[in-house]
């Protein structure tokens, strides 16, 4: 009788603690996080989740994930027939904070998403594939020039738009 509770203990303890790992983790969130690799992975297969690039016009239409859409993040609360999809959301990935606010705003409000973890640029980096689109050019910044109005203490700052007929004194 004493072998046979010396090895039952040990086998009680271990599912004991197997069960209490289990009530643990089974309440838990999915990762806000998803990574690049695993998002290569799933595309084009069934149950593949539906990419949505958050970054502006220009930037996606310049290069973007295969099968990706661009929604602008502010106005992804408005599509809400995206919410029975699997999201992830694209960004640049050098700052995600806005995404993370947004991510777990829908998500308490049921939307299956999650976040591509350092965004374009990481997908980049790691050398997986984009579309590139040769003709697009990334949006030009423009080039604020200070124009003196005929007093030292008032200063007008204005855009260089290369146009002559526009007062600027570089284009006359």
């Amino acid at each position: 009788m004493a072998s046979f509770l010396s090895t039952l203990i040990p086998r009680f303890l271990f599912l004991a603690f197997v069960l209490a790992v289990l009530a643990l983790t089974a309440g838990a969130a999915p990762s806000l996080y998803s990574a690049a690799a695993d998002i290569n992975g799933a595309l084009g297969k069934p149950g593949a989740p539906l990419l949505v690039d958050v970054r502006d016009a220009a930037e996606f239409s310049a290069s973007r994930i295969h099968s990706s859409i661009n929604v602008p993040l502010f106005e992804l609360k408005t599509k809400t027939f995206l919410a029975k999809n699997d999201l992830v959301l694209i960004g640049r990935g050098d700052d995600s904070s806005s995404l993370e606010k947004e991510c777990n705003r829908l998500r308490s409000k049921g939307w299956r998403i999650s976040i591509l973890q350092g965004g374009v640029t990481r997908w980049k980096s790691e050398g997986l594939p984009l579309e590139v689109n040769p003709l697009a050019f990334p949006p030009t910044p423009r080039t604020p020039v200070r124009l003196d109005t005929g007093s030292p203490s008032r200063t007008q700052q204005t855009s260089h738009t290369g146009n002559q007929s526009s007062g600027c004194p570089t284009c006359r």
